[in-house]
């Protein structure tokens, strides 16, 4: 059974599920003037410390702050055509009431040292009330598989809540070499802590009473059921294995040891657990009925109440170097932006584990280990990427700016301790190039205090089909931004803005065995949604020494 295979993959889940306007895993929404027009990459504002640091030269001598917030709304919809699921639409809200970007810059005309704080990975909270596919086909897998026994449908209570974040802390040093080029050279520490919680509980099967006893039954006493009467087939053929241990079932009624409606009794027994008992030895019968004993033992334990609490932590650090060319008396800038990957490694804190499977020894009959998905203090490894930018803006008239950028992501380099089916795999099975993305944004000065502004952004996912589950899916999108800016006085601006990414609709078809007997295999479609909306705000406070 699959039934408990649901928090595979959570932690990958709960980054990506906030992710906007970057790669797989890294945040490029840092600011209230990106969501109004994302191409930020040549920016020479006080969010430069992020999009452009070797632009920041321009900023005149003094000190200057930028507080901003956004306000993230996402629904993420899994649909899914397994006949056996009570639900084939499965929503996820996500929700990040805060999500701060605080940058600050001294700049001495010639040298500017800057700091920023943004949620460079992460950021959001999701809550799936009801599941996934995957939290679930385990369980619908009763049905078909105990048909036989009078199961018609069943019922599993699902609930997840998760937060992931990871927090950079930004510092560095820019330097104007001539009125035309500066250069930077700084670093990120990043932090990075993910919490979930949840359960899986209520697990019940419906059906004929007078085959299974009951109408309504709780999972686990089904099985226990099922283990008692496996445990009572292998005590009958015990009192054999001295005398007749290697006879099959055929030879012991010829000896005269068993008669003809025992054999019948012990062979329906093992067809009734999906075992053909045809030249099975008196030794193997025992051996199989022990082994389905346990078997069963272990999936009623499986499909008890359980439930998880887990933080992961861990840290890492990437130097950040860039430069910027003001071009064409100033109405032409560049800026080029480099981040090498940050490696970190997760370690787990759990307090309450779900457990997943057990270790068995096929000869003593027994378990020897148990298999939870977030062993304490286990390591798991989630870098970031490194990333280029190249963006350039352009002064086309005295109240029109226009710029545009370009964002390279390099996933494939980076270990996001990626697993399918519970085994770890190398990037270049399900990436199969690296991710990108094409900024377009626009400035007007409508007034000499207020500013409006739009943008749009199209990035492409270069994971393959096999890369996208319930849990974690990339999908290539399309985002419109606008907004504006006003001046509230001289020395303050106050930023407003409001975004929408539409993610193009993905799909993954992919093979899944019945337990049945015999076993079925069915080929099974899912299709992957999701959409983000954005509103956010932000103040400028200029504290320079000249205007």
């Amino acid at each position: 059974m699959k039934q408990l295979r649901l928090i595979t993959g959570i932690a990958l889940l709960f980054v990506s599920l906030i992710v906007h306007g970057g790669g797989i895993v890294t945040n490029t929404n840092q600011s209230a003037a990106w969501v109004r027009m994302f191409a930020r990459d040549a920016s020479q504002d006080i969010d430069a410390v992020y999009y452009n640091p070797a632009g920041l030269t321009a900023l005149k001598p003094g000190l200057y702050f930028s507080l901003n917030n956004q306000t993230l709304f996402s629904t993420r919809t899994i649909k899914n055509n397994y006949s056996a699921l009570r639900n084939h639409e499965y929503t996820g809200d996500v929700s990040a009431p805060i999500f701060p970007g605080i940058y600050a810059a001294y700049s001495t005309g010639k040298f500017v040292v800057s700091f920023g704080f943004n949620p460079v990975g992460g950021g959001g909270n999701a809550t799936y009330d009801k599941g996934l596919p995957s939290f679930e086909i385990g369980v619908a897998d009763l049905k078909p598989a105990l048909a036989a026994k009078g199961v018609t449908q069943y019922y599993s209570d699902v609930y997840f809540k998760g937060s992931s974040v990871f927090y950079g802390y930004q510092l560095g040093l820019s330097y104007k070499i001539n009125d035309k080029i500066s250069v930077y050279a700084g670093g990120r520490y990043v932090y990075a802590v993910n919490k979930y919680s949840g359960y899986l509980k209520n697990n019940t099967i419906y059906g004929d009473a007078t085959k299974l006893g009951s109408a309504i039954l709780p999972a686990s006493t089904f099985f226990l059921g099922a283990s008692a009467q496996a445990a009572g087939g292998a005590n009958s053929v015990q009192p054999l294995l001295a005398q007749l241990g290697s006879a099959t079932l055929a030879q012991a009624q010829g000896a005269g040891v068993i008669t003809a409606t025992q054999k019948a009794q012990i062979e329906g027994g093992l067809l009734s657990m999906g075992i053909d008992p045809t030249n099975l030895t008196i030794q193997q019968v025992y051996n199989d009925y022990k082994l389905k004993a346990l078997d069963y033992s272990n999936k009623a334990k499986l499909l008890r109440d359980q439930s998880a609490d887990v933080k992961q932590s861990g840290s890492g650090f990437n130097p950040i170097i860039g430069a910027n060319f003001n071009l064409m008396d100033g109405k032409l800038n560049i800026g080029v932006k480099y981040e090498f990957k940050t490696k970190i490694t997760l370690t787990n804190n759990t307090k309450i584990d779900l457990t997943t499977g057990y270790v068995v020894d096929s000869t003593n009959f027994v378990n020897t280990d148990s298999i939870s998905q977030f062993p304490n203090k286990a390591k798991t490894r989630s870098d970031m990427p490194a990333l280029f930018t190249l963006g350039a803006s352009y002064q086309l008239f005295k109240k029109l700016k226009v710029a545009a950028g370009f964002h390279y992501y390099f996933d494939k380099n980076a270990d996001y301790g990626r697993s399918l089916n519970g085994v770890v795999v190398e990037n270049n099975t399900v990436i199969k190039s690296n991710n990108y993305e094409f900024a377009l944004g626009a400035e007007y000065n409508l007034t000499e205090k207020i500013l409006v502004s739009a943008g749009y952004l199209y990035a492409k996912t270069g994971v393959m089909v096999g890369y996208n589950t319930d849990l974690s899916y990339a999908l290539s999108s399309n985002s419109f931004g606008l907004g504006g800016k006003i001046v509230l006085m001289p020395k303050v601006d106050l930023e407003l803005s409001s975004s929408y990414t539409w993610y193009i609709p993905g799909y993954k078809y992919y093979d899944h065995t019945i337990p049945t007997t015999p076993p079925q295999t069915v080929s099974l479609k899912e299709k992957y949604y999701k959409d983000v909306l954005i509103f956010a705000v932000g103040l400028n406070i200029k504290l320079s020494k000249a205007e």
